[in-house]
Parts: C-alpha cells; sequence; structure tokens
C-alpha cells in the first residue's frame, strides 16, 4: 500500500456500513420484524457478508415465512442467534447435504492443515471433487487460484471435529507431495510449505532439509518475522530427531532476528544459551562471533566487538565463505562509521560489496553506506 501511494494513488477511506445500511440489505431479501431488528444488529455487527450469511441461515432452517401480501419472505419472530454456535450449526446442516462426505472431509481437513490462502491446486491433488461439493453449498469460496472459508468461524471448530473422522497427519503427507509436485513442474521453489506439512505430519526428518533451505532465504531476504517463524518450526525437528546442528541452527537465526529488531534483552539471553553449546562447527562460531559483535557494539563495548569481528573474518576466510566474510566487513564497516572513521570504513564496504552479489541486499546495502561515506569524505 506505502509503495502504491509513493507512485501517486490515492487512499481511499470507505465507512463501515451503518445499522439502516444492514438493515436496507437484508430487507431486499426479506422483511425483518421489528422485533428483531436489534437481534439482527447484535449479530450482525456491521457487517455485510454477516447478513447474507444470516439469509442462508434462516433458509437452510426454515426460519422463513413467505408473505403473500408483499410476496417476499418474511423471517420469523423470537428466533435466537447466538455467536459462532450459529456458523457451526449452519455449517452441520449444509455439510449433511453434500452426497461425497468423504471426499468433502478431505477437502475439509486439507482448508484446516494449510494457512489461507491454500491453493486452488493442493486441494485439487488431495480431492477435486470435495473441493468442488464444499464451493457448490458454499461453504467455501474461489478468489482466483486461492480457496478461503466463506466463514472462516467455522474453521477452529473444524479443527477437533476432524480428529475423530480423519488422518490428518496423512493429510499433511499428501500435502507435502503436492507441494513437492508442483515444484518439480514450475521449477519453482516452496520449501517452507514442503517443509511444514512434512513436520506436521509427523516426519522431521524430511522437515528439515526444506525447512533450513527456507530458513536461509528469508534471512537473505531480511524477513525477519518469516525467519522467526521458520526459526520455531527448525527446532522443532531438530528437537524431535534431536539434531544438535539443526538446533544451534534455530538459536542462531533467532538471535538474529531479536538483533535486528532491536531486542537486546532477548538477544542477551539467547547469546547466554548459545554460549552452552560446546564444539560448534567453524562456521556456527564464526556467525556467532559477528551477531555477538553486533550486540556488544550496542553495548558500547567497541574493542570487543571490533576484536569478534575480526575473529569472524579469519574463520569466514578460512573456510572459504564469502557472504560470511562479506557481512562481517559490513559490520566492521557500521562500526567504523559510528566511530567517525569514515576511510577504513569505505574499504570494509567496498570489500563487502565485492564480496556479495549483486542481486543481494547485502551488496544494495553495502554500496548504499558506500555512497553516504563519499559524499561525507567529499569524495567524486
Amino acid at each position: 500500500l506505502s509503495i502504491l501511494i509513493k507512485m501517486g494513488a490515492s487512499l481511499i477511506n470507505v465507512d463501515a456500513p451503518t445499522d439502516d445500511d444492514v438493515i436496507s440489505h437484508i430487507e431486499q431479501a426479506c422483511l425483518l420484524p421489528s422485533s428483531m431488528r436489534k437481534t439482527v444488529l447484535d449479530f450482525c455487527q456491521n457487517r455485510v457478508d454477516y447478513a447474507d450469511f444470516l439469509m442462508q441461515y434462516l433458509a437452510y432452517q426454515g426460519r422463513l415465512d413467505w408473505n403473500k401480501e408483499r410476496e417476499m419472505f418474511s423471517m420469523k419472530e423470537g428466533l435466537p442467534l447466538g455467536g459462532e454456535e450459529v456458523f457451526w450449526s449452519h455449517f452441520e446442516t449444509v455439510f449433511e447435504t453434500i452426497p461425497n462426505k468423504p471426499d468433502a472431509l478431505e477437502a475439509l481437513a486439507v482448508m484446516v492443515c494449510c494457512p489461507e490462502p491454500v491453493e486452488q491446486l493442493i486441494v485439487n491433488a488431495v480431492s477435486a471433487s470435495g473441493l468442488q461439493s464444499l464451493l457448490q453449498v458454499g461453504l467455501m469460496r474461489q478468489e482466483e487460484r486461492n480457496i478461503f472459508f466463506t466463514f472462516p468461524e467455522i474453521k477452529e471448530g473444524l479443527v477437533e471435529w476432524l480428529r475423530d473422522q480423519i488422518s490428518c497427519s496423512q493429510i499433511q503427507k499428501q500435502i507435502a507431495g503436492a507441494w513437492m509436485e508442483l515444484s518439480e513442474r514450475w521449477k519453482l521453489r516452496y520449501d517452507l510449505r514442503i517443509g511444514r506439512a512434512w513436520l506436521l505430519s509427523g516426519d522431521a526428518n524430511k522437515a528439515l532439509s526444506f525447512l533450513l533451505l527456507a530458513i536461509r532465504d528469508a534471512r537473505e531476504q531480511h524477513r525477519w518475522k518469516l525467519v522467526q517463524n521458520i526459526a520455531d518450526l527448525v527446532q522443532q525437528a531438530a528437537l524431535k530427531v534431536e539434531s544438535r546442528v539443526a538446533l544451534v541452527e534455530a538459536k542462531l537465526n533467532m538471535l538474529e532476528v531479536s538483533l535486528a529488531q532491536h531486542s537486546f534483552v532477548d538477544a542477551k539471553l539467547q547469546l547466554d544459551e548459545l554460549s552452552q553449546f560446546r564444539n560448534l562447527n567453524h562456521q556456527a562460531v564464526a556467525r556467532l562471533a559477528v551477531l555477538r559483535a553486533e550486540f556488544l557494539v550496542d553495548q558500547k563495548n567497541w574493542v570487543e566487538a571490533n576484536r569478534e569481528l575480526q575473529s569472524a573474518q579469519k574463520i569466514f576466510r578460512d573456510l572459504l565463505d564469502l557472504q560470511g566474510l562479506a557481512r562481517a566487513f559490513m559490520r566492521q564497516g557500521d562500526l567504523l562509521f559510528l566511530l567517525n572513521r569514515l576511510e577504513p570504513a569505505v574499504d570494509r564496504f567496498s570489500q563487502a560489496m565485492q564480496l556479495s552479489s549483486k542481486d543481494s541486499l547485502d551488496w544494495a546495502e553495502s554500496q548504499a553506506r558506500l555512497i553516504e561515506l563519499r559524499l561525507r569524505l567529499g569524495w567524486t
């Protein structure tokens, strides 16, 4: 939205429907007794989609009478309208009308097991006929290639309801397989979706390799909220398969998120936790040194921070890890800039830029800092 506004788009604020708007919308379909007005408005909460749902619910429940004089349906009086139980009652009533219930159950399980929006091809891969049935009776809706619950209020209740009727772990295996097939067909990567599905199916071993790829990509894109979410999944998988290497990877990423978000209290706790691990591999030691340096900079411990960065640079250089070395130079450039040592900072950012891939955020950040430093120094 912010990008569109910068490009010249205007932001239009649309007011929420008023009570009169909701009543007028309902009365296009049926007559509303005055005694039911407050009950209906309390239920609809100024939402037209709730008003549409109410009409469907009343029709299925047989709560509409035909008014011969007005030639319209009329809502029966004295109808109680509770909260989510109304949505659940509607779901149960409608689901009973579906002829191929086993197929519909599988499609429902996919919708519950996947975060929305759910890719239509994934639901089709598990149960195409079930999805069509759910769309036809209005329990699901489709927007382009995505499938949504028409009324998300039923989703939470479905988790328990489905548990006794279908194996969700088996559904997750089918979801993982479907994403892997699409990945191969389209030559695109769906590491997070595949890894998440394998983990929820109970196969943490298969999940780990995909989740580790996903967290690397998210970290390189500086998508810190996503990194945190994937790190939680990696930690779960690592604990299940007792993988010390994967557990350290999860902890390192959590620490990097805390530092990126300036949550230094959390970072201190995570550093203490990581210090308990012994015999880390060389790359993990170097990454930890860079992250510890960032924390020390916040503590204004410049000398120790620089020492950590120098140590990391040596390890990355020995490992021929150019990306790690570039980031260590960048952090050292940041430190030198902070200390107003501008010319040495130029050198560090220049080295980082040379080592980074030109399509990476590290390269772009190094270039931006170089331009700023050259301007400050009066260099052309």
